[in-house]
């Protein structure tokens, strides 16, 4: 007999993923730096931006599984993770921050007039 709890720390990461709407940000913004790109340095700068914030996004999760298996799936920030945590937590958080920053003010530079 399969245990609730086994489903749903089985299916909650495509399942918040896809219902948080990080998908449909992550393609539109790439999509857009892709169309602006000139190509070679920028592009690669790009591509780094976009993985260093996935990289980011994956330490949170990381980070937050042992509350995911809790079923505590909507909680924000670091309240209730454990101290070893923590500091996981916080530079996932970082490099998401980063990563995104980049991404958003190549999107900027490059749609400029001029």
């Amino acid at each position: 007999m399969k245990n609730p709890e086994d489903r749903l720390t089985r299916q909650f990461p495509l399942d918040i993923l896809v219902a948080s709407g990080f998908p449909l940000i992550w393609s539109v913004l790439g999509l857009m730096m892709l169309k602006a790109m000139p190509g070679g340095l920028l592009l690669g700068v790009a591509v780094a931006s976009m993985a260093i914030a996935f990289a980011g996004g994956v330490l949170m999760t990381i980070a937050k599984w042992s509350l995911y298996r809790q079923g505590k799936f909507f909680s924000i920030g670091a309240a209730g993770l454990p101290e070893s945590r923590i500091r996981l937590y916080a530079a996932g958080l970082r490099l998401a921050a980063a990563g995104l920053t980049v991404a958003a003010i190549l999107v900027g530079v490059l749609w400029l007039p001029g």
